[in-house]
C-alpha cells in the first residue's frame, strides 16, 4: 500500500515539476520582456532541482525488495485489523514525513516568485496598454485635425474665392490702364490742338507783319510825298509857304507812323519768339514729361497685375500642396494606429501567462497538501488540466464604459 502510494506521489510529483517546467519554457519563448524572460528561466532551473530533490527523496524511502527464494515471508496482518486500527505511522515512517515535509516548504516558496512573476507581468500589460492608449489618442488628435483642416479647404472653396477676388482686381486694373490710355491720347489731342492755335497765332502774326510793311511802305511813299510837296512849295515862293507847313507836317507823321511800324514790326518778331519758345518749354516738354510720368505709372500696373498673377498662381500652388500632403498624412496615421494594435496581442499573451501561474501556484499548494497527508490519497489533478479548464473558462477582461479598449481589426 505504501509502495503504490508512493509510486503515485512519484509519478505526480515528476508529471508537475515537468508541467511547470514546459510552463516555464513557454514564458521564456513569449517573453518580449527581460524581467518574464529571466524568471522563467530562473523557474525552469529551480522545477528541475526539485524534481531531482523529489525523485531522490521518494527513492530512498521507497519499500524493500521482496525477499529471495529461500527464506521465509512474515505472514501479513489480517485486512479487517488494518481497516480498524490504521496506523498511518508505521506506512509512512517519521523520516519520510519530514523529508516531504521539507520539500513541502522547498515548492511553498515558488509561490512569492510566481506572484511576483504576476504583478510584474500585469503592470507591464497596464503599462503598455496605458502609452498604446496614449498613442491611439495622439494620432487620433492629428488625424481629426487634418480631417478638419481638409474640410475647411474644401467648405471654404478658398481657391475659387481668391481667385474671383483676383479677377476683379485685374478688371478694376485692366480698368485703370485703359482711362490712362485715354487720358494719354486726350491729352496729345490736346497738345495737338494747342500746337495748330499757335501756328495760327503765327500766321496771324505774319499777316500782321505784312500789313506794317505795308504801313510802312505808305509812310515812305508819304514821305515822299511830302518832299516833293516842300520842293513845290519853295517854287511857290510865298504863296506856297502854308503849302511848305502842311508838307512837313505831313513828312513828321509819316516818319512817326514809318518808325511805329519798325517798332511794332519787332514786337510782333519778338511775340512770335515768345510763342515758339513757349511752345517748346511749355507743351513739349511738359507734355513729354507727363507722357513718361503716365508710361511709368502704366508699366507699374502692369507689373502688380503680374505679380497679383504671380501670387495667385503661388497660392493655388500652396492650397493644392497642403491638400494633397494632408491626404498623404493621413493614410500613414491610420496605418500607423493599425498597428499599434500589437498591444492586444501583447495584453492576450500576458493574461494567459498570468492565469497559469496562478493555475501553478495552485498546483504546488494541491501537492503541498498531498505531500503533508499521504494517507488521505487526495487526487492531485494534472496541471495540464488546469490550465485547458481555465483556459476554456476564462472570461474577456471587463472595462468600464466609455474607456478606450485597444482591440485587433
Amino acid at each position: 500500500m505504501t509502495s503504490a502510494r508512493t509510486a503515485a506521489l512519484d509519478w505526480r510529483s515528476c508529471a508537475g515539476a515537468c508541467v511547470v517546467a514546459l510552463i516555464a519554457v513557454l514564458a521564456a519563448w513569449l517573453g518580449g520582456v527581460p524581467l518574464v524572460s529571466s524568471t522563467a528561466a530562473l523557474i525552469l532551473v529551480a522545477t528541475m532541482i526539485a524534481t531531482g530533490l523529489t525523485i531522490a527523496i521518494l527513492r530512498h524511502f521507497e519499500p524493500a525488495r521482496p525477499p529471495q527464494p529461500g527464506t521465509v515471508a512474515k505472514p501479513l496482518p489480517s485486512a479487517p485489523s488494518l481497516i480498524e486500527t490504521p496506523n498511518y505511522s508505521s506506512e509512512v515512517p517519521s523520516q519520510t514525513r519530514d523529508g516531504l515535509a521539507m520539500l513541502g516548504r522547498q515548492i511553498d516558496s515558488y509561490r512569492p516568485l510566481f506572484n511576483k512573476v504576476k504583478v510584474e507581468a500585469t503592470a507591464i500589460n497596464e503599462e503598455t496598454e496605458t502609452a498604446a492608449t496614449g498613442i491611439i489618442l495622439r494620432l487620433q488628435s492629428v488625424d481629426h485635425a487634418i480631417s478638419d483642416l481638409l474640410e475647411f479647404l474644401a467648405s471654404s472653396n478658398s481657391n475659387d474665392k481668391v481667385i474671383a477676388l483676383i479677377e476683379r482686381t485685374e478688371a478694376h486694373l485692366d480698368s485703370n490702364r485703359r482711362l490712362i490710355n485715354d487720358f494719354v491720347i486726350r491729352r496729345g489731342n490736346d497738345i495737338e490742338e494747342s500746337r495748330v492755335r499757335f501756328q495760327d497765332i503765327e500766321e496771324v502774326t505774319a499777316r500782321l507783319a505784312k500789313t506794317i510793311g505795308t504801313i510802312r511802305t505808305i509812310a515812305r511813299q508819304t514821305n515822299m510825298l511830302a518832299l516833293n510837296a516842300t520842293i513845290e512849295s519853295a517854287r511857290a515862293g510865298d504863296a506856297g509857304k502854308g503849302f511848305a507847313v502842311v508838307a512837313g507836317e505831313v513828312k513828321l507823321l509819316a516818319r512817326q507812323s514809318d518808325k511805329a511800324a519798325v517798332e511794332i514790326s519787332r514786337g510782333l518778331d519778338s511775340l512770335c519768339q515768345a510763342i515758339a519758345a513757349s511752345v517748346d518749354l511749355l507743351i513739349e516738354k511738359r507734355i513729354e514729361r507727363e507722357r513718361s510720368e503716365l508710361d511709368t505709372i502704366s508699366d507699374a500696373i502692369g507689373e502688380l497685375t503680374e505679380n497679383i498673377e504671380r501670387l495667385v498662381s503661388h497660392q493655388r500652388d500652396v492650397l493644392e500642396k497642403v491638400h494633397g500632403e494632408s491626404e498623404r498624412i493621413a493614410q500613414p496615421i491610420l496605418q500607423l494606429i493599425g498597428s499599434i494594435q500589437f498591444q492586444d496581442i501583447t495584453r492576450q499573451r500576458l493574461e494567459s501567462l498570468a492565469g497559469e501561474f496562478d493555475q501553478a501556484t495552485i498546483h504546488l499548494g494541491l501537492i503541498e497538501d498531498s505531500m503533508s497527508d499521504l494517507s488521505k490519497g487526495n487526487h492531485v489533478p494534472e496541471l495540464t488540466n488546469l490550465i485547458t479548464l481555465t483556459a476554456t473558462s476564462r472570461s474577456p477582461v471587463s472595462r468600464q464604459p466609455g474607456d478606450l479598449a485597444i482591440e485587433l481589426f
